[in-house]
């Protein structure tokens, strides 16, 4: 999906059971690299909700009939599958998002017997999301997501160095940009970085959603790239369960404080204070010891008095089965009269999300999220401190999808941002 993608570390848990049964399944059915190419409309009216479009033979005797299941307001679907760039044998989709948008298309991707309708499930599908990037102009920016949802499976990324993050809700796994980055001018499989692979045994259908969340000024044209193929990443195991309750920080003054807070019954042994100055890198500038010969501490500060002007902050915690699980990414700008301005990542949530905002002075004040119609259907205190803060917003998985409206409500002014319940 050149024009931009990206992607940052935060993984699920699976259950040992299941990787062995699809480590062994595996090893009977390699997964076939799938060609998507000159798709054909059989139905429907080309590029709108219902239009549906057959690919032949993207394997032998095996055809794909793609289906545009629904599409959300302030976006558009440009062309079924951009070939003047990208993967040829990957199905990629153009579409474009309007200026302060966020939106989405779902599709739904049926393999067949070759030249008809009936259903012929697979025996082991590989699907990658690839070059989830983003674009940024002054402030302003413009982050991709890609969600694939096989009814299972197990999902792989970078976790050593990315720009998304990765999440699961039901059987569904979310890659979100969270930086903008653009990262490359053309899509590109050594791009780890903004990159993410769902396999699943046993798959008939399934269904995928592009979008993207823009504030640039401007209407943007972007494209997905869905490559049927199964890549290696830099540290890919699969996290075990979270332990992390919340992860926030303030910067003022030249430094920056940060704090954060376990589960009361987490399984880490250690947690690792990791910073960078770019959201592509991080080097490790502390190391807490918990659970270990009575330690049973739960909240930790942390104060970096080396600044920069910008900076990022993340968690690696360190399970007692040896696997990772890495938190959300907290960035600060060192800026004199920055703006008094509520930004909030990802646009795209699940179920938490990490509010943004510089205050002048020390105040108390309401984090809401309101619906369309007005009503108020989740709020939260929040203390600020003096400079920029980075709060961590969670509990928001049991509101319906959506497009919602996020407030922050101060004694003397109220901001505001748009954001996409997935």
């Amino acid at each position: 999906m050149k024009s931009n993608s990206t992607l940052v570390a935060l993984k699920t848990r699976v259950p040992v059971i299941a990787i062995l049964l699809l480590v062994a399944m595996t090893a009977f059915a390699q997964a076939p690299v799938y060609r998507f190419q000159s798709p054909s409309l059989i139905s429907g009216s080309d590029r709108n909700v219902g239009a549906k479009y057959r690919f032949s033979n993207v394997t032998t005797g095996v055809d794909a009939l793609v289906t545009i299941l629904s599409m959300s307001s302030g976006i558009s679907l440009q062309n079924i599958d951009r070939t003047t760039d990208g993967y040829a044998e990957a199905f990629q989709p153009e579409y474009r998002i309007n200026s302060g948008r966020t939106g989405y298309i779902d599709f739904r991707i049926d393999f067949v017997n070759h030249g008809t309708s009936t259903l012929l499930a697979q025996p082991m599908v590989d699907a990658s999301g690839l070059d989830i990037d983003g674009s940024t102009s002054g402030t302003r920016t413009l982050m991709e997501m890609n969600t694939i949802d096989m009814g299972g499976g197990v999902c792989t990324f970078n976790t050593a160095s990315s720009h998304i993050t990765v999440s699961k809700t039901g059987t569904a796994y979310t890659a979100q940009n969270i930086t903008g980055y653009l990262y490359g001018a053309l899509v590109d499989t050594a791009a780890s970085e903004v990159m993410f692979t769902v396999s699943a045994p046993n798959v008939s259908s399934f269904t995928y959603r592009v979008g993207a969340s823009s504030t640039l000024t401007s209407n943007s044209t972007r494209y997905a790239s869905l490559y049927f193929k199964k890549f290696l990443y830099p540290d890919n195991s699969i996290l075990a369960g979270p332990a992390l309750q919340s992860f926030s920080g303030v910067a003022a003054n030249q430094q920056t404080q940060l704090q954060w807070m376990l589960y009361a019954d987490n399984d880490a042994v250690s947690v690792t204070l990791e910073k960078g100055t770019s959201p592509r890198s991080f080097v490790s500038v502390a190391e807490f010891w918990v659970n270990m010969e009575g330690n049973s501490q739960r909240d930790f500060r942390y104060t970096d008095r080396e600044s920069a002007e910008v900076v990022y902050y993340r968690l690696a915690i360190r399970h007692q089965d040896g696997k990772l699980q890495y938190s959300n990414v907290l960035s600060f700008r060192q800026q004199a009269g920055a703006h008094q301005q509520l930004h909030v990542f990802p646009t795209q949530v699940t179920d938490a999300l990490t509010m943004q905002y510089t205050s002048v002075k020390p105040q108390t004040g309401r984090f809401e999220v309101i619906d369309y119609s007005g009503r108020v259907v989740m709020s939260q205190s929040v203390k600020l401190l003096a400079g920029q803060n980075n709060i961590r917003i969670q509990n928001l998985d049991g509101l319906p999808a959506g497009l919602y409206i996020s407030a922050l409500r101060l004694p003397e002014s109220v901001s505001s941002a748009r954001i996409s319940k997935q």
